[in-house]
């Protein structure tokens, strides 16, 4: 991938990126007013509560992984060259989108969730034999996939080393 596209791709993430911070600036700004008129005064979840109060915040904190994770390396002398190869790009951009979009997730859900209806549930239910062996098999599973997953690469790396 050629300097001039990496460098097109960077900046129209930050424009998006400064669009849809922008966007939950408005929103959270009007959310205010929509949560007091909707909810008839009951109290916003504490994370809605805190960007309501502070609507201008998105804005500000969507740019952070940009700046952190696009920005930053060029600042570095030693990463200046693999700055522009295109592993570096792809891995970089891969992270600022992950980033990202793990970011606007949680603006989103802090924006919907006064809104979403809540329903009490007075007793937990019941779990079946059956699903309770299913989720021991998941969780089983998981753990030793990740720990074989471990012992792999520290076998890998020995046999490099050695």
């Amino acid at each position: 991938m050629r300097v001039a596209s990496q460098i097109a791709f960077y900046a129209s993430s930050f424009a998006v990126v400064l669009i849809l911070g922008n966007f939950f600036d408005i929103a959270f700004w009007q959310a205010r007013f929509h949560a007091e008129h909707l909810l008839g005064g009951r109290p916003l979840p504490a994370i809605s509560q805190f960007f309501i109060s502070h609507h201008h915040l998105p804005a500000h904190l969507a740019l952070l992984p940009w700046l952190g994770l696009v920005g930053a390396p060029l600042l570095t002398l030693s990463g200046a060259r693999s700055y522009w190869e295109p592993h570096s790009f792809v891995f970089r951009f891969l992270a600022f989108l992950s980033t990202e979009l793990l970011l606007f997730l949680v603006l989103l859900l802090a924006l919907a969730l006064p809104f979403i209806p809540y329903y009490a549930v007075l007793e937990s239910p019941r779990q079946s034999t059956t699903e309770l062996v299913v989720r021991l098999a998941f969780w089983l599973s998981a753990t030793s996939i990740v720990v074989l997953a471990i012992r792999r690469t520290r076998q890998i790396r020995n046999d490099r080393n050695a």
